[in-house]
């Protein structure tokens, strides 16, 4: 979409960014499950380029998927608490 130069930006600030430096050190799977969320934006933007159906439904599989990766407390939780 922006260009190999923008590609090669993001990949550094990604690599060099805080947040995913400490998730590849833990021994939990939110290294994976950035891997699988930018799998899924690759997906996503190709299927925009291409306008394939097959590129939108994996684009949504992978990326409606890794929202039950990550235990994430929400409104709709149960209630634990007693």
């Amino acid at each position: 979409l922006a260009g190999a130069a923008t590609a090669a930006a993001a990949v550094l600030l990604t690599a060099a960014a805080p947040l995913a430096i400490s998730a590849s050190t833990f021994g939990r799977p939110h290294a994976l499950l950035l891997a699988w969320v930018w799998w899924g934006t690759w997906l996503g933007l190709r299927a925009v380029r291409l306008g394939r159906a097959r590129d939108w439904v994996a684009a949504g599989a992978v990326l409606g998927s890794s929202a039950l990766q990550a235990t994430v407390p929400g409104p709709l939780a149960p209630n634990t608490i007693e």
